[in-house]
């Protein structure tokens, strides 16, 4: 706890990058302009997950399963040194900085699934806190690495912007995790995109107003050829008809009264052309060659 504090202290709350970006401009967009600062420690949103759904947003078992903080701490020291150490034009340098960017997302996820117990339990609080700031900050790392990715010529640009649109999501910076999915190309099999579909239905499911929304995003995300991303989006739209019909029978209303997305008004009948009276409907008359109601 110690160490990952005075890492911490190190890292980022004295306001140093937590990231020793490119000296080259061309390869990172932040090697010219200041590096994001930390968000306050209470930032952070976590989504509201539902069983099954936690590994279908995140397959990487360094997420559900994050090591010790003390090894993600010397590793990501480790990573910081031998980035700042790379060429520029070495073949290696983005290979380094998607694993120092995946380092961080673990410390985060440490920090977040995994607080110490203190001793004492008068310093829960402070515990608590020092974990928020440690999860808060090493986001912001990740992203930044994401970022960095993102301006060079590095290939898994869908698996990137999946990931950095993740970390967005936990932040709670839903119109950033928004844009990072939209940029999804769907090349390949397209289960990143579908995750990407998922992640937005989730997000917008605790919305009233966008429910149809979160629906039609599940109904996407559940063609996906990833087993989790199907099963966890069909669970969310089976959910969701299960609660329109309580709706129904506690309202005794037909389920498409109550449906999220409300069907528009049956159209006029047509015009019926006359030229007499008699050749209208009853309570009806002839005006101007079309039957009307006076």
């Amino acid at each position: 706890m110690r160490r990952a504090l005075l890492v911490l202290a190190v890292l980022v709350a004295a306001g140093c990058d937590p990231l020793p970006w490119p000296d080259d401009p061309s390869s990172s967009p932040a090697a010219t302009d200041d590096p994001p600062s930390p968000p306050p420690p209470a930032a952070d949103s976590p989504l509201e997950l539902r069983e099954g759904e936690a590994a279908a947003l995140d397959p990487r078992a360094s997420s559900a399963h994050p090591r010790a903080r003390a090894l993600l701490v010397t590793e990501v020291e480790g990573l910081q040194t031998l980035f700042g150490a790379t060429p520029n034009s070495a073949p290696d340098r983005l290979d380094v900085l998607r694993r120092l960017a995946e380092d961080y997302v673990e410390l985060a996820r440490s920090a977040e699934l995994e607080p110490p117990t203190p001793a004492d339990p008068r310093e829960a609080a402070t515990v608590a806190r020092a974990m928020r700031v440690i999860a808060s900050t090493a986001r912001t790392a990740a992203i930044a690495a994401y970022t960095a990715l993102l301006a060079t010529s590095y290939p898994a640009r869908d698996e990137v912007h999946y990931y950095r649109a993740l970390e967005y999501a936990r932040a709670g910076r839903v119109e950033e995790a928004k844009a990072d999915a939209s940029a999804i190309t769907n090349a390949g099999d397209g289960r990143w995109a579908a995750r990407a579909r998922l992640l937005r239905g989730i997000e917008l499911a605790g919305d009233p107003a966008e429910r149809a929304h979160a629906d039609e995003a599940f109904a996407e995300a559940a063609r996906s050829p990833d087993a989790a991303v199907a099963q966890a989006a069909r669970a969310r739209l089976s959910r969701a008809e299960s609660a329109l019909a309580e709706v129904a029978h506690a309202t005794r209303e037909p389920i498409a009264s109550v449906s999220r997305v409300r069907a528009p008004p049956p159209p006029p009948p047509p015009a019926v052309t006359c030229a007499l009276d008699m050749e209208c409907r009853s309570a009806e008359v002839c005006r101007g060659g079309v039957c009307v109601t006076p």
